[in-house]
């Protein structure tokens, strides 16, 4: 969860373009905020990696988000796969 959440801030925080799901009605978002602390960014992609475990929360708005959701997802199917069988 941990490898898969700074993955996903480190990809996110490169173009700034994505927007989570629970703040599609404002078009904004505080994810990059250079205020907010480390420990609201650290716990903010903790919380969306772990919606990724759930296949739900993927709304990428790029191509090269599109391609790293997909190979996480990938990663997330296989691994429950395993644990589940």
């Amino acid at each position: 969860m941990h490898i898969q959440g700074c993955a996903l801030y480190f990809m996110l925080v490169q173009d700034q373009t994505w927007i989570p799901p629970l703040d599609f009605g404002t078009i904004s978002s505080d994810a990059f905020d250079q205020d907010k602390g480390f420990m609201f960014h650290y716990f903010k992609m903790m919380y969306h990696s772990t919606l990724l475990y759930s296949m739900v929360d993927i709304s990428v708005r790029t191509e090269g988000q599109l391609l790293i959701m997909s190979l996480l997802l990938i990663i997330v199917a296989t691994i429950a796969a395993i644990i589940f069988g």
